[in-house]
């Protein structure tokens, strides 16, 4: 059996604007839930701070996560202004 890939990204929320991305995440997650039956995982954790957030995805394959990619690429420019990129993990053989 072939592992699954996984992806971990963490983003620190702008000051002022957890309010509208948590909206925002609310959203997005709801979209890849309702657009991608593939995905095996899709989940968002908040710290206690509600400062940074943990994007957990799982994925069969690569080839999965590359279309997840393009599937919300218009949702991740849409909140670009209100997150900055503190980390990207990766697990499995990307594509």
């Amino acid at each position: 059996m072939t592992p699954p890939f996984v992806l971990v990204t963490t983003h620190r929320i702008a000051p002022g604007a957890r309010e509208r991305f948590e909206q925002a995440s609310r959203d997005y997650l709801d979209f890849v839930e309702q657009n991608e039956p593939q995905a095996l995982a899709h989940v968002a954790y908040l710290d206690a701070d509600g400062d940074e957030v943990a994007l957990v995805q799982v994925h069969p394959d690569a080839a999965s996560a590359d279309h997840h990619l393009d599937l919300v690429r218009p949702h991740l420019e849409a909140v670009s202004d209100l997150v900055d990129n503190v980390a990207i993990e990766v697990y499995g053989r990307p594509g």
